[in-house]
């Protein structure tokens, strides 16, 4: 779902106590090796003030565009004194049968309208409803909804300039779907981006895994392994996907416990398993989902962990490191940033970097601002995902 939301989750974690080994796994004679998780030092010196900005003025409107991701999108702006969003995640679901076609496709395309009104390319993260046969769409269950939902949008209007980043079927390798069969998404992607490329040619298609791969009945995540993501590529054609995506955040252990916490970037967000994955479908185009929290268990007071400044800053420090590496290796590489407080829904977690509306009352503010500027100096795009009002 792009996001990081499946509460069950901290199970797996505690299950581990969060005490990763180094873990690889073969797949045609390819090795992903994953470092066991280092703790992160706490910087000793301040956070400088710091100039996030490119040369782009603010989007005149945004804050007033009744879209809760772009009026957002103002604030990042105000607070950077300028544009810096290359692109901007939102979430849209796929239709079961022909009777959610036109709602469903007629939102997407008021909101990919919005997106070219200002001018930022959008990245629509197609999910799956939760009951959906997975296996039953591979064998072209779902093929007339389908066909159906990118005719509407063609209908509606949509063209290759405005259609924009389709994301299929993310984080397929978690029980987030109730299928993480290699075999099965390889079919869905390659059925749904055929379908989306004969519409509109110039779509561009991106996959998003996440770092940490289950099986289909794990829904407690008590078995999830770092592992080479070679078998969920290997049999897409080469050239359909544009853009290979890796998904991970870090982990807080609970408070009042002798459990280690996650975060090492080198773990959960390794470039090489992105490399890999990448080089097998035949693209140079790697994009990352990530962030760093504020808050932990927002809801358990027993819980509850409140990262500090330092130690936030070092995360995100190692994050800048897995990204830079793979630009480094030659990679067109772009990243986006989950941001939103969630500290007041099931999740209780807090990813932003400061309060809403009041960028001030936080010394976060400078975290987000120098990993803003880091990947403008190494000119690497950003997408930021935050709704929260």
């Amino acid at each position: 779902m792009g996001r990081p939301n499946e509460p069950a989750r901290e199970a797996s974690e505690k299950s581990t106590k969060r005490t990763p080994r180094t873990s690889s796994r073969a797949d045609n004679n390819s090795v992903v090796s994953v470092p066991a998780a280092k703790p992160v030092v706490e910087a000793a010196q301040d956070i400088a003030p710091t100039n996030c900005a490119q040369v782009a003025p603010s989007r005149p409107g945004l804050s007033n565009s009744g879209n809760p991701v772009l009026t957002k999108l103002a604030e990042y702006e105000s607070v950077c004194g300028g544009a810096f969003a290359d692109h901007s995640m939102f979430f849209a679901g796929m239709p079961a049968d022909m009777s959610q076609v036109a709602d469903q496709a007629s939102y997407v395309a008021g909101v990919l309208r919005q997106y070219a009104n200002y001018g930022i390319k959008p990245m629509v993260v197609l999910e799956p409803q939760k009951g959906m046969d997975l296996h039953a769409y591979a064998g072209g269950a779902f093929d007339e909804p389908m066909q159906a939902y990118f005719a509407v949008l063609k209908n509606a209007g949509i063209t290759d300039t405005t259609i924009g980043q389709w994301v299929l079927f993310p984080e397929a390798n978690i029980p987030e779907w109730g299928n993480t069969n290699p075999n099965d998404y390889a079919a869905n992607v390659t059925r749904t981006a055929q379908m989306l490329k004969g519409n509109f040619p110039a779509a561009k298609v991106l996959l998003m895994l996440d770092s940490k791969t289950y099986p289909s009945d794990d829904a407690a995540y008590l078995q999830g392994k770092y592992a080479s993501l070679v078998p969920y590529v290997q049999n897409i054609p080469k050239g359909l996907v544009d853009s290979f995506g890796l998904q991970g955040f870090p982990w807080a252990a609970p408070a009042n416990t002798n459990w280690d916490s996650l975060d090492d970037a080198a773990v959960f967000l390794n470039h090489s398993m992105a490399e890999e994955a990448a080089r097998v479908l035949g693209t140079s185009n790697v994009w990352f989902n990530t962030g760093s929290y504020n808050v932990y268990y927002a809801n358990s007071p027993d819980q509850r962990v409140v990262v500090t400044t330092e130690r936030r800053q070092a995360t995100m420090r190692g994050v800048t490191s897995q990204i830079t590496a793979l630009k480094n290796k030659g990679f067109n590489v772009s990243v986006n940033i989950f941001a939103e407080d969630k500290s007041a829904v099931s999740e209780a977690r807090d990813w932003s970097y400061w309060p809403a509306g009041n960028p001030s009352a936080s010394s976060h503010v400078e975290i987000f601002k120098r990993f803003i500027a880091d990947m403008n100096n190494s000119s690497i795009s950003v997408g930021i995902y935050d709704s929260t009002k």
